[in-house]
């Protein structure tokens, strides 16, 4: 299980990203999955939108019973052991499983290849909350990117606005005039002086430090032209 927490305009975005147990699993082990799944929901903030996806092993069927949190565009018709607990965890979270939603082809709802190479079962999920449901815009499959696995990408549409990285307005970009580099008197001038500092630099070890030293001296040359041109 992995947690990342995305900073957003209105509110985080809380993203878990799991591996369930397989189908064939004990129900210890499933228990104890969900039971540490909820853990990690339980420290979630109430305002965030939580999404979880990943491998859940589940098939969603299309039974009455889990409507309320299930779309109608699933690719079984049956739950297997899997899909019921998901569905339970889902109803007891007020979740909805946003993967049965969209109305696509079955060949963009299989996300994982059976043995025999023909069988592909829907078994990759995206849930949310239900009351942030309308951020999630599309769930699919995609076929074509080779990952090295039997499984298929799962794509996810998340509209969401993210908070701009705030910047020193006191900070003033230096704007360099690039007509000197046709004045041949200026140009040659900024190569002497760029020649003569790089020429007295030590030499150092560090391959960073001696980048840094570079750019110091191309920014000493400019303004020592600057300075003899004003």
């Amino acid at each position: 299980m992995c947690k990342l927490r995305i900073k957003e305009k209105f509110h985080n975005l809380s993203l878990i990203c799991v591996h369930a147990p397989t189908e064939d699993s004990h129900n210890t082990v499933k228990e104890q999955f969900f039971e540490d799944l909820q853990r990690i929901q339980d420290r979630i903030p109430k305002h965030d939108a939580a999404v979880l996806l990943g491998d859940m092993n589940a098939k969603i069927g299309l039974e009455d019973a889990y409507s309320s949190v299930t779309g109608k565009y699933s690719l079984h018709k049956e739950s297997n052991s899997n899909g019921v607990l998901m569905c339970e965890y889902a109803a007891a979270n007020n979740m909805y499983i946003m993967s049965t939603k969209f109305n696509h082809k079955k060949i963009h709802k299989g996300t994982l290849v059976a043995p025999d190479g023909n069988t592909c079962n829907q078994i990759d999920h995206v849930l949310v909350n239900q009351n942030k449901s309308s951020m999630i815009q599309d769930v699919r499959t995609l076929r074509k990117p080779s990952c090295d696995s039997d499984h298929y990408l799962v794509k996810t549409v998340i509209s969401q606005k993210l908070i701009r990285a705030q910047q020193n307005s006191n900070t003033q970009r230096k704007q360099w005039n690039r007509k000197n580099l046709q004045n041949k008197e200026k140009l040659n001038q900024y190569r002497q002086s760029l020649y003569n500092k790089l020429e007295v630099a030590e030499e150092r070890q560090d391959i960073n430090s001696e980048w840094q030293q570079i750019k110091d001296s191309v920014l000493n040359a400019v303004t020592e032209v600057i300075k003899n041109e004003n």
